[in-house]
């Protein structure tokens, strides 16, 4: 009697592992999906990309069109956006509507990939918070952001000796 429930429990382990790994892998194929088709958005040089791929482990990289991986070679701002790409990826797979919240967004992107951030970033959640500073937005991308916004607010911080004050205040 207990062989034959001890049987019963490997078979339904057995079971239970297999539909795990069907969904784990349909997961990371969906996840992959979603980060190359966000990432290839943000990216100015998609056409120099053929694909962004995900082992079993996580590990992530960008092939070139001759299928090197180019992860290493991305710039800063690339390697950024790949960043981006990959939590507002795991974001929509997980079906979750959480906030978006980014510090300085825009400080290593350059002018055509912020250009790009800003039309496709708003898109990716419902409640987006960008920590932006007026040297690393652009005119542009703050008209393209600003079409967007919800509301636009200044943090101010000042210093008095040893007194430090900051103060929050809405944009007209």
């Amino acid at each position: 009697k207990i062989k034959m429930k001890k049987d019963l429990l490997e078979e339904a382990l057995a079971a239970l592992e297999k539909n795990y790994d069907t969904y784990r892998l349909k997961k990371k194929n969906q996840l992959k999906k979603q980060i190359q088709k966000i990432l290839f958005k943000l990216f100015t040089a998609e056409k120099n990309f053929s694909e962004f791929t995900i082992d079993d482990t996580y590990n992530y990289d960008v092939l070139n069109t001759t299928g090197e991986s180019w992860k290493t070679h991305l710039s800063n701002g690339q390697r950024k956006l790949m960043s981006v790409a990959f939590v507002a990826g795991l974001k929509n797979v997980a079906d979750e509507d959480a906030p978006f919240i980014i510090d300085s967004p825009l400080n290593a992107v350059d002018k055509e990939h912020q250009k790009n951030y800003a039309r496709i970033l708003p898109d990716l959640s419902s409640q987006l918070v960008l920590f932006v500073t007026d040297s690393e937005l652009t005119p542009e991308s703050y008209r393209i952001l600003k079409e967007k916004a919800g509301c636009e607010i200044d943090i101010n911080y000042e210093m008095h000796g040893d007194y430090h004050r900051s103060s929050i205040s809405e944009r007209k």
